[in-house]
């Protein structure tokens, strides 16, 4: 009984996923500007961005920072932190770490009301990646990580990688990137298998039509092992110097849908929010990440 219960909080923390798979918490956008534009990943928006594709770049020759927090459902908590910096010529490489944890899980054995005691989940996903220049605009880039996940007394731990390539031109973006291969250990007896991910997206940046504001738009595919693809989109206005506006869509999702956030910058720091509404009665997720660059 106790294992299984410990299963089932670590799926509920996955809300929103179809396949089966363990280490759910890598499938959680940890970056508040991509969350509130639908999860629509695929550019340069903070340090953090290169755990949804390596190849992605800093746009500047500088270092960045980045400190991320999400409540997530279920009383859980997603920290994040990463940094990127250029290296040497055209590359660039990164250092990233994301925590989940969440407490107070009740452990019962049989039907007593009573709960025995209360047990844990805290997963861990510890990384370095790399990306480099190649002819024609594109840009390659590789990352490994450690991963665990800790339910109870029981754990699961392995090495997951991740590929992907970008290709840019003038104002349009184009990236492809596949996430969390790998394997991981056994689960007491249950094999656990990676959510293996297939990310597929194009950004445009540019003046909108009519008030001339600054603006991105975004599109991304993402296929899940054992899933169906799921289509993102998202938009960003700057009405003024200093502020962002964002909005997206996620499709072929029980619980959630429309994203909405904002982000302010100052010299060279910036404050992102992400806001995700949940259709049921779990608890809205609301997002926050604090960057900047040297």
């Amino acid at each position: 009984m106790r294992s299984t219960l410990a299963l089932l909080a670590g799926a509920l923390l996955a809300v929103g996923a179809q396949a089966a798979t363990g280490l759910a918490f890598l499938k959680i956008e940890s970056d508040a500007a991509s969350a509130a534009m639908g999860d629509a990943g695929g550019a340069w928006e903070t340090s953090l961005s290169v755990v949804g594709n390596p190849a992605l770049a800093a746009p500047d020759n500088l270092s960045h920072f980045s400190l991320s927090q999400s409540d997530w459902i279920f009383d859980s908590r997603l920290t994040a932190l990463a940094f990127h910096t250029p290296i040497l010529g055209g590359l660039q490489g990164g250092v990233d770490l994301r925590v989940l944890s969440s407490e107070d899980f009740e452990r019962r054995e049989d039907a007593n009301p009573q709960p025995l005691g209360t047990f844990r989940l805290d997963d861990l996903a510890a990384g370095i990646s790399l990306s480099a220049p190649l002819p024609g605009g594109l840009r390659a880039g590789v990352a490994a990580r450690r991963v665990q996940e800790k339910l109870d007394n029981e754990d699961s731990r392995g090495w997951c990688g991740d590929v992907g390539l970008s290709w840019q031109r003038e104002r349009l973006l184009v990236s492809a990137s596949i996430l969390n291969l790998g394997s991981s250990s056994a689960f007491r007896s249950e094999d656990v298998e990676l959510p293996r991910t297939l990310n597929l997206s194009a950004a445009w940046s540019g003046p909108m039509p009519l008030t001339g504001w600054e603006s991105s738009a975004r599109m991304a595919l993402r296929h899940l092992r054992d899933d169906e693809a799921h289509p993102h989109l998202g938009l960003e206005v700057r009405p003024a110097s200093g502020l962002a506006l964002r909005a997206g869509w996620m499709g072929g999702y029980e619980e959630r849908s429309v994203t909405l956030g904002a982000g302010f910058a100052w010299r060279q720091m910036r404050l992102d929010y992400g806001w995700l509404p949940f259709d049921s009665a779990l608890d809205d997720v609301h997002r926050f990440t604090f960057a900047f660059s040297l």
